[in-house]
């Protein structure tokens, strides 16, 4: 392994950090917060919440098959939808880089009086994609905290 470039070079195969064969680009970021599994539950899907980690748009419904509509025009679809375990959405923003919807899992895992956040996307459609959605959920974890901190 390469470690400078990040290249498995076993067996004349390359993989980079967040490729998988199977569900192209993806990133997954688990925190543990100070904070109850209900309460960040509570935040994560309040108006706020969602402004916080999806973005700003039109209220939606939680429901599997309910759809969305962002302000900057990113659309997606609620898959799955289980309160107090987890929820997959699609999404789709107008970024011509993307061919196809990624998908979002949000999981919330209780431990004693603190929660795991666990985010994970994946259908990037590449690199730099994944890079910025890094970024994107460390910002979005801060200021859940920081609006969890002021509640």
């Amino acid at each position: 392994m390469d470690q400078q470039k990040g290249l498995n070079l076993d067996n004349n195969s390359s993989s980079q950090t967040g490729l998988t064969k199977d569900s192209g680009w993806q990133i997954g970021l688990r925190r543990t917060l100070p904070f109850p599994a209900k309460d960040l539950w509570r935040v994560i899907l309040s108006p706020d919440g969602i402004r916080i980690w999806l973005g700003p748009g039109k209220p939606f419904d939680f429901r599997e098959g309910s759809t969305y509509l962002l302000d900057d025009g990113t659309t997606g679809e609620v898959r799955v939808y289980l309160p107090g375990s987890h929820w997959r959405i699609t999404r789709l923003p107008p970024d011509k880089t993307y061919s196809r919807p990624s998908t979002i899992q949000i999981r919330i895992i209780p431990k004693d009086n603190r929660s795991v956040l666990a985010f994970h996307e994946e259908q990037l459609p590449d690199e730099v994609s994944r890079k910025s959605r890094k970024a994107h959920y460390l910002a979005v974890i801060e200021n859940l905290k920081y609006f969890l901190n002021s509640d």
